[in-house]
């Protein structure tokens, strides 16, 4: 009976042994498993600050285009203005060159100024 015990012990503490192994090589695997964990968690977080700054420059470049598009916008509408300009200019100066040269009127020839008459 003794005997048995012994053998009964001994086999006990050959399955607890064995028990504390695996619960030391699942701790190590555990403890591995973290690291990788803990590792992807910081390259993640370098990613999306990456792709923040990535974002960041994306939307600076948008608006420094809008600004662009609206200062040329801005540009083609004064350009747009100053070929009316010239144009009225062109329309009042086309007169005749003999008019202007020949016109004897003691005032100036409102002609000479002006496409239109004179209004008094």
């Amino acid at each position: 009976m003794v005997e048995e015990l012994r053998q009964k012990n001994s086999r006990l503490e050959e399955q607890l042994a064995a028990k504390s192994s695996e619960i030391q090589r699942n701790e190590v695997e555990a403890e591995r498993t973290k690291e990788v964990f803990v590792k992807e968690l910081d390259a993640t977080k370098v990613e999306v600050e990456r792709l923040k700054k990535e974002v960041e420059q994306y939307e600076l470049s948008c608006k420094s285009s809008e600004r662009q598009q609206e200062r040329e916008i801005q540009l083609v509408s004064e350009n747009d203005k100053l070929k009316e300009n010239i144009d009225e200019l062109k329309n009042a100066l086309h007169l005749s060159l003999i008019h202007i040269c020949r016109c004897r009127r003691i005032e100036r020839c409102r002609s000479r100024w002006s496409p239109y008459p004179s209004k008094k």
